[in-house]
């Protein structure tokens, strides 16, 4: 068969267009501060990004081509006019020369700038001139001759801090044929000056980069500048944009010819551009060693990471790829629907050309790669096994099994599989012509479920997997035992099995995520919980002290540091790296690397052990960005002090995280040795109604799943005392008390004096009634029934409803003398009384009635009192002279409570039988029996303060049915309330 080219690395990139929050597609610079932000800058404005949120930010001029972050920790935008500005402390500061640039500077078009300790600013431009803006406000001007025919161009390269370097043209010829540098550096072993013999194209892009070795890029030529003095140079088809340096290597953005990614010695390490036919106009690395691209055209793309990449460059490679196996690491086997490939030194061939369905498990013996599957190509193929002859020494014949499951070798060379629900096996050792047909294997077992799975262990040992276990068979199949039908973990549908370490077996379930299993005892489980991408499990690989797990989400990577007892972290390998939308089928190791076969082709994992690391992962970056208080919004501060009445804060806050920032959560605690971390939901933090002191927040950000977390950051709060608790104020406020004491005393006493004996005969009325509504409340009649239902519950031998009777009956008595001894009660107390008390008569008469209590939401039901006892006589009445005689309908008790003005109305209804409703004997049901409670609730309304005036604060409502008939009584009383503090 004919071999193509396979080994062209598609990257998986995540792109952010206009879609995404950037304000163009058109990108000219990509920048990290020294906060880990990235910077994007576009024709039409600039943003900043933390992995989430682009911010964007309004500037003197939006078209902004560089950013340069100075020694002061100051953002810089180089714009398209020269209107430049800066980012500090939250805020964008327009340039104080702005004016001065415009005036003296014309058709200003910057390629490269920085700033120095002095805030000099050096331009580079496209123009004939690059200048010098200095602090005092005077601009120099550097002319950039054109220079002679035999006149070489000149670089100059300056040394700007130990990292940075910065080229400038100095001199320019675009007819010469040489390239002179100059190199100002205190970097040791490096001659000065060099000189190059290339031909000059257009040098409008140049700039440099320190990686070890200088190196230096003008229009399409790139050199190497070696400390001997010898040069290393390339040319590139089109004008190289950028360079970046990355490790070792050295990323090259190119114009509308993608990014080439070099080694130290110019070598391509890819064969092809990444982002072909695209303008790369910058590359930026940002701290979790992710690869940022701006373009001209798309925008900007991420590259988390260049160990991931699909497989290009072969038909075969577009298809779903069902099935992998590694032959002896020189070559891999795969399978899509089409027919059998093989990869061999990066080349694709076909193998056979045999269309085929569901290809489960490839294995080889015998000289035979033998696959569990089902061909479609004809009828004469449809049989339990067929054998297909293939002109490839390596491989040999191919032998199809019609099997569901995966496939065991025996050592003995016997094959098993579950092929429907019968455990099959077939002799691999005689050839061809021996092999037994289906239906005279040797001693077949008959499963007692439909086989979902098979897996043979390292010991020999056969499992079998259905929906909701997992089987032990005997070599022979004779039996199978079940491993724990008891557990609940194997009703999540099994789906494969795979040995560790220390004999620990690991299952994979559709719904459950894994669960690991030593002895026939499961030990673990590990669900999306702990930080498993999803729990519906594909496919499991052991590898080393990892376990590799494909579920429907992508690719978790458990990484065990100890199996005794189970501690591990885990790695996720999601839609930034591509996995995210397409179906993993299997995984396998082939020549060091882990591929994957899925439903857009082969996926390769580059360096698995050093891609999933086990050290210590890179602290997040987490920053408090403003505060908002009555002042307005502030930042950059780390403390702030506020009045009492106005301690409303509201704290803005955010970490920066590219390649995992969907697993962010935020975290606060007040002081160090104060309560634990409460977690925060969101990007900001209110805090109002703090009590007056000083308060040290602390606050963080995590991933919890990878152990990683950013630093605690502090942020001090200060309350103010009011002013009424200021000690000199209360000393003068006492003072002035005591004098207009003794002023007034002499006044006031005669008034008290009259009034006292009227206090005293008022007191003396509210007492005896509180003492009779106290003694009304609980009534003999209820005290009676409730003690003769507990008595028959006693009798009835149903001792348990006995005592949750008695249990309820003893704490409503104690509540009642608890609350009659003050006066005013919380609302929500007041309501959980009732409840207790309605729970009993419901206890006493079951299923007789059913009861709603509603609170108005905008009362404050835990600060809100309203005097105590005075509904309790009323929902008392309901029970006894509405609901009680109610026979062909289920009795409702609704009590509502709202707020009118400087009144709680409280709202007691029933679907009773009305005030006007007779028993048998013709007496009137709610006449025949004084309603004390009534009697006083109706005194003490009298009684309270503010209702000596003739207004009504107790109505009683007779309901009706539309034919006129009795459908219940509404009461509604009024009653005076007060706020108390929390």
């Amino acid at each position: 068969a004919a071999c193509c080219q396979a080994q062209l690395k598609d990257f998986k990139f995540r792109n952010f267009t206009q879609e995404d929050g950037l304000p163009s597609n058109e990108s000219y610079f990509v920048f990290r501060d020294s906060k880990n932000y990235l910077w994007m800058t576009t024709d039409q404005g600039v943003v900043r990004f933390n992995g989430v949120r682009m911010e964007h930010f309004d500037l003197p001029d939006n078209v902004v081509f560089k950013i340069r972050e100075d020694s002061k920790g100051r953002v810089w935008f180089f714009s398209r006019t020269g209107k430049l500005a800066y980012f500090f402390n939250g805020k964008i500061v327009p340039y104080a020369l702005n004016d001065v640039i415009i005036r003296e500077i014309e058709n200003l078009v910057i390629v490269d700038a920085y700033v120095n300790e002095n805030d000099d600013i050096f331009l580079n431009t496209v123009g004939n001139y690059n200048y010098i803006i200095h602090s005092s406000g005077t601009i120099e001007k550097k002319l950039v001759f054109l220079a002679r025919n035999y006149d070489p161009t000149v670089i100059d390269i300056t040394q700007i801090n130990d990292g940075r370097f910065f080229a400038t043209r100095s001199w320019y010829n675009s007819y010469g044929d040489q390239l002179k540098i100059n190199l100002n550096t205190n970097t040791p072993g490096y001659i000065k000056h060099f000189m190059l013999a290339v031909p000059v194209d257009n040098y409008n892009h140049s700039g440099c980069v320190f990686n070890q070795y200088f190196f230096v890029f003008a229009g399409k030529m790139l050199v190497r500048l070696n400390p001997d003095g010898t040069l290393l140079k390339l040319k590139f088809p089109a004008d190289i944009l950028c360079i970046q340096a990355s490790g070792k290597n050295l990323w090259v953005g190119t114009l509308k010819n993608g990014a080439f990614l070099l080694d130290e010695n110019l070598n391509h390490l890819e064969p092809e551009p990444i982002l072909n036919g695209i303008s790369v106009t910058s590359v930026a690395l940002d701290y979790e060693a992710g690869t940022w691209f701006s373009t001209l055209e798309k925008g900007v793309y991420y590259l988390k990471t260049q160990n991931v990449y699909a497989l290009k460059g072969d038909t075969a490679l577009a298809h779903p790829i069902s099935r992998l196996y590694n032959m002896g690491d020189s070559q891999l086997v795969f399978t899509n629907e089409q027919g059998i490939y093989k990869l061999l030194n990066g080349k694709v061939s076909c193998v056979a050309k045999k269309q085929n369905d569901n290809i489960s498990d490839i294995k080889y013996a015998n000289n035979k790669l033998v696959m569990a599957g089902k061909l479609r190509t004809s009828l004469m193929e449809s049989s339990a096994y067929n054998t297909i002859k293939v002109n490839d020494r390596s491989i040999g014949d191919i032998l199809f099994v019609q099997a569901t499951s995966e496939l065991g070798i025996t050592k003995s060379n016997f094959l098993n599989a579950v092929i429907s629900i019968m455990m099959q096996r077939i002799d691999l050792g005689k050839g061809e012509n021996q092999l037994l047909p289906v239906n005279a294997l040797a001693v077949p077992g008959q499963l007692p479920f439909s086989g979902v799975f098979y897996y043979m262990d390292s010991s020999g040992k056969n499992w079998v997997g259905s929906v909701n276990n997992v089987f032990n068979a005997d070599s022979d199949f004779k039996f199978v035992v079940p491993v724990d039908s008891a557990s609940p973990l194997f009703g999540k549908a099994m789906t494969n099995m795979r040995q560790m370490k220390n004999n620990i077996f690991a299952l994979g379930t559709r719904f459950g995520g894994i669960f690991l299993m030593r002895d026939n005892k499961i030990i673990a489980t590990i669900t999306d919980k702990d930080g498993l991408l999803g729990n519906s499990v594909k496919y499991l690989m052991p590898l080393d002290d990892q376990l590799w797990v494909v579920t429907n989400r992508g690719i978790s990577v458990i990484s065990f540091s100890s199996f005794s007892p189970i501690t591990y972290t885990i790695k996720n390998l999601g839609k930034n790296e591509g996995f995210d939308n397409l179906i993993i089928k299997q995984l396998i190791l082939f020549q060091n690397n882990i591929v994957a076969a899925t439903s857009e082709g082969l996926f390769v994992l580059e360096k698995p052990g050093t891609f999933i690391s086990p050290s210590q992962p890179e602290a997040l970056p987490f920053y408090i960005r403003s505060v908002n208080y009555y002042k307005g919004d502030t930042s950059g501060i780390g403390s702030i002090t506020v009045p009492y009445r106005n301690n409303r804060l509201k704290i803005f806050f955010e970490a920066v995280c590219f390649n995992s920032p969907d697993e962010i959560n935020y975290y606060y605690r007040f002081n160090k040795n104060g309560s634990g971390w409460q977690t925060i939901t969101g990007n900001e933090l209110p805090l109002e109604n703090l009590s007056p002191g000083v308060y040290n927040l602390e606050m963080k950000a995590g991933i919890t799943t990878q152990n990683r977390y950013s630093q605690i950051v502090s942020f001090l709060i200060t309350i103010e005392k009011p002013w009424w608790q200021n000690g000199w104020l209360k000393v003068a406020a006492i003072a002035v008390i005591i004098t207009m004491g003794l002023l007034l005393y002499k006044v006031r006493i005669n008034q008290i004096t009259k009034k006292a004996a009227r206090q005293t005969e008022l007191n003396t009325r509210m007492i005896e009634l509180e003492q009779t509504a106290l003694r009304s409340q609980m009534n003999p009649h209820f005290i009676f029934n409730s003690l003769t239902s507990i008595q028959q519950l006693i009798i009835s031998g149903k001792a348990m409803a006995a005592n949750e009777h008695l249990v309820k009956f003893a704490r409503l008595i104690r509540k009642t003398l608890e609350i009659s001894a003050r006066p005013y009660i919380r609302i929500s107390e007041e309501k959980a009384y009732l409840s207790e008390y309605l729970y009993l008569e419901q206890l006493r008469i079951p299923g007789e009635f059913v009861y709603e209590i509603r609170i108005d939401p905008s009362i404050d039901a835990n600060r809100t009192e309203i005097p105590n006892m005075m509904l309790q006589p009323i929902v008392e009445n309901c029970i006894r002279h509405g609901i009680k005689h109610l026979e062909h309908r289920k009795g409702m008790i609704g009590i509502l409570m709202k707020k009118e003005g400087n009144m709680i109305v409280c709202i007691i209804s029933d679907n009773g039988v009305g005030r006007n409703s007779t028993d048998k004997q013709g007496r009137n049901v709610f006449t025949k029996q004084k309603s004390y409670g009534m009697e006083i609730v109706r005194k003490r309304l009298e009684l309270q303060p503010g209702k000596e005036d003739s207004s009504v604060p107790l109505e009683i409502k007779d309901l009706l049915n539309a034919d006129g008939t009795a459908a219940g009584t509404e009461v509604t009383i009024q009653l005076p309330f007060k706020i108390i503090n929390a």
